[in-house]
């Protein structure tokens, strides 16, 4: 990238976010802890916005498509413009995942890619164990030879 006034070379952001990919977004695991997440936050329905905008306006690098592609940050409002849209936040987190996952239609995929983006800017450590699951325990005696 080059500066569109002098042409000189800018220098690259100290961190890139890469985004999710959709598959990844349906993903009901992913799904699963990314509304654990949000519940932990205990962030009010109205709150999301704010919280999702001031963290795009306070970060200092770059996001990344799932393909690597560079892409600018989303504009917040466009996504939570109204009550109705904050709504929404509730009911995404209400969701049982007992009842399977959500139907993600375009519109809610690119909030839940918002959301998913605001874990990723605010707690990466938490939002790298999205829809990871480690085996569990095979409760065999260590000393046991299992070769």
């Amino acid at each position: 990238m080059h500066c569109e006034t002098c042409g000189r070379p800018l220098a690259a952001p100290a961190r890139a976010i890469r985004s999710a990919s959709n598959s990844e977004l349906r993903n009901p695991l992913y799904l699963k802890d990314l509304k654990a997440a949000m519940r932990a936050l205990a962030l009010p329905r109205r709150a999301w916005r704010d919280a999702i905008a001031e963290a795009f306006r306070d970060f200092e690098g770059g996001f990344l498509g799932p393909g690597g592609a560079r892409f600018e940050a989303p504009y917040v409002d466009d996504h939570f413009p109204d009550d109705a849209d904050q709504r929404w936040v509730s009911a995404f987190i209400a969701n049982d995942p007992e009842d399977g996952p959500p139907r993600l239609t375009a519109k809610s995929l690119e909030r839940v890619r918002l959301i998913d983006l605001y874990f990723r800017i605010r707690y990466p450590e938490l939002a790298a164990t999205f829809g990871c699951r480690v085996p569990a325990n095979d409760n065999t005696d260590p000393d046991e030879d299992r070769w």
